[in-house]
């Protein structure tokens, strides 16, 4: 008899053997499901179910909980594959998602899958967002989709234990096409740290100057992402350098001083030590709801680490897509 159930500890060391299948794909499985995933199921950071058949593990499903939650692992035996137990058990998950507060879910897929795998997806509403270059395997790239959760309980209510119908088909040339219209508008050219008390001011339209010690005209024109620094830890707006000017103490003070957001004497603190600096006029305030988390940034792009106070970064297709997804939804 099936039926879908929570991981227990007694589980585990079959469901490493259920994974390592997927070994080949995923190399590092194996080491993931040890350091990652059992730590988290004890402390509450992740949940698993399992599809029970009499006792062996015949389905799962491992997620990394958040208000943006990763679908760490979906897999179904080879012979239930047909009867639709992937989308009992994402259903199951979503219900558990929404009573926790989450929002959307995400999983990267391995391109090397099947049209029918990705499929899946696509039938219950996830849409794709990026492409992680060579993630887990050389030369294989991981997609990325994403969705958000009462989209997914919704898709799994209205189909039930029923054969999906078809979707309509979109050509591979027209989503790529749009998605990058969009993302010409999003994708920034630097990262720059910003303090939280600071970011409040920019985001209610009170601070449109930014005072550096260090930056560059070069950068005038650029779209810029904003890192808020912690407690706060996220990625949480982007803006267009509208100027970039360099002057003495004096000079910026007295051309900018009432559009800066900060008093003379935080003003002469930052400042110490420097004859002058940058003034760096901001426009266009396009804020990211929800914010892209810390964590969440690296596992997607390592390159978004967070800047002492500003770095250049690659305009990626990938990240384009992203950023292009997360401004937009």
């Amino acid at each position: 008899m099936l039926l879908v159930r929570d991981i227990e500890v007694g589980d585990h060391t079959q469901i490493r053997q259920f994974l390592m299948q997927s070994v080949a794909l995923y190399p590092n499985i194996g080491h993931w499901f040890d350091s990652k995933v059992l730590p988290g199921l004890a402390v509450g950071e992740r949940r698993g179910l399992v599809l029970d058949d009499d006792g062996a593990v015949a389905g799962l499903v491992i997620l990394k909980l958040g208000r943006r939650a990763k679908l760490c692992s979906i897999r179904i035996r080879e012979n239930l594959r047909g009867d639709r137990w992937g989308t009992v058990l994402l259903g199951q998950a979503s219900q558990g998602l929404l009573e926790v507060g989450t929002d959307a879910v995400y999983v990267t897929i391995s391109e090397a899958l099947s049209q029918e795998d990705i499929g899946f997806f696509e039938r219950l509403g996830f849409q794709r967002v990026a492409r992680l270059v060579s993630k887990y395997v050389n030369g294989v790239d991981e997609l990325v989709y994403t969705c958000p959760v009462s989209v997914i309980k919704d898709s799994v209510s209205a189909l039930g234990h029923q054969v999906l119908p078809p979707r309509p088909h979109v050509a591979p040339h027209d989503v790529e096409r749009g998605v990058s219209a969009a993302s010409q508008r999003v994708v920034p050219d630097l990262v720059m740290s910003i303090k939280p008390r600071f970011a409040d001011l920019i985001l209610q339209g009170l601070k449109l100057v930014e005072f550096r010690r260090s930056f560059s005209r070069k950068y005038e024109g650029a779209t810029a992402l904003f890192y808020v620094s912690k407690p706060v830890g996220s990625f949480m707006f982007t803006a267009k350098i509208a100027g970039a000017e360099r002057a003495s103490k004096g000079e910026l003070w007295s051309s900018y001083g009432d559009q800066g957001g900060i008093g003379r004497d935080t003003f002469e603190r930052y400042f110490d030590g420097r004859q002058g600096g940058y003034a760096v006029r901001l426009s266009d305030i396009r804020v990211l709801d929800p914010p892209i988390g810390l964590v969440e940034a690296r596992e997607l792009f390592p390159q978004l680490g967070p800047p002492q106070s500003f770095k250049t970064i690659r305009s990626e297709p990938a990240l384009a897509e992203f950023l292009s997804f997360r401004m937009s939804a």
